[in-house]
């Protein structure tokens, strides 16, 4: 009800109640909504879905105008890393026809195809499985190669990213990064259990050694990483039909984290 409240005309959400409408704050808001739906944890009444739609709406709306102001040689609306969390979003989202943003979304997709080598760790996981949400599974596994070639293991740490350090400046945390690489190897490689228990330890190993490590964004970090776990341990337990795969099972174009 208090999403409701904030939602702006537009059908997006802003930083704040008096602020406007931002694009990243509803691709932030969406990926937190789908993420309880995707778990199972919740059942959305009919307000609550037409709340989410009505966001939808708002991103494809953005899409759409960045590629027509890039056709008329001005400048876009909508950054590089927006429109690929806004891919990674809309593929929880694939009940909700595309439309008129289905040349914009396809021009991403290609976007991603071609550039993933240049990306960095969390974008390399997020475009990993958006891929193979709308089928492109040969591409999507091509990146979790990548991210499993530059891994390092250790029998103390387990496995991680030397590369993923955590900084003070406005972004994804080193726990985040590594919860959203946990996930792609989650979704898209069933048989990769030892390495999302080496993963495991890396994440342990966080929280013995360095307890202020979310001390700036604690609520975020330790959400991201609850849902992760969930999202592993019921994939471990029921399989991934369980988690809803053949939803993403599209072929043809028919979750909260800090930016």
């Amino acid at each position: 009800e208090l999403l409701r409240d904030l939602q702006k005309p537009e059908g997006g959400w802003g930083w704040m109640k008096k602020m406007p409408v931002s694009f990243l704050m509803t691709v932030n808001t969406l990926e937190g909504l789908s993420r309880l739906t995707k778990l199972g944890g919740i059942q959305y009444d009919e307000a609550s879905k037409y709340m989410q739609m009505r966001a939808i709406n708002y991103l494809d709306s953005c899409i759409i105008l960045d590629q027509e102001r890039r056709k008329a040689n001005k400048s876009g609306v909508v950054s590089k890393y927006g429109k690929l969390l806004y891919v990674y979003v809309r593929s929880s989202y694939q009940d909700m026809p595309l439309a008129k943003a289905l040349s914009a979304h396809k021009e991403i997709i290609e976007y991603i195809k071609r550039e993933w080598v240049s990306f960095s760790l969390y974008e390399k996981a997020v475009a990993a499985v958006s891929l193979y949400r709308y089928g492109f599974t040969v591409e999507a596994k091509e990146i979790l190669e990548s991210l499993r070639e530059y891994s390092t293991t250790t029998e103390e740490l387990g496995m991680f990213w030397q590369n993923n350090k955590s900084s003070y400046a406005y972004r994804n945390s080193a726990i985040q990064v590594h919860a959203a690489i946990m996930n792609a190897f989650a979704e898209i490689d069933p048989n990769s259990k030892s390495e999302l228990n080496e993963m495991k330890r890396w994440l342990i190993m966080q929280k013995q050694t360095q307890l202020g490590i979310c001390a700036f964004d604690d609520r975020c970090c330790q959400c991201n990483i609850e849902y992760r776990r969930l999202y592993v341990v019921s994939i471990e337990k029921y399989g991934k039909n369980h988690m809803g795969e053949n939803r993403f099972k599209t072929g043809d174009y028919g979750w909260f984290h800090r930016i």
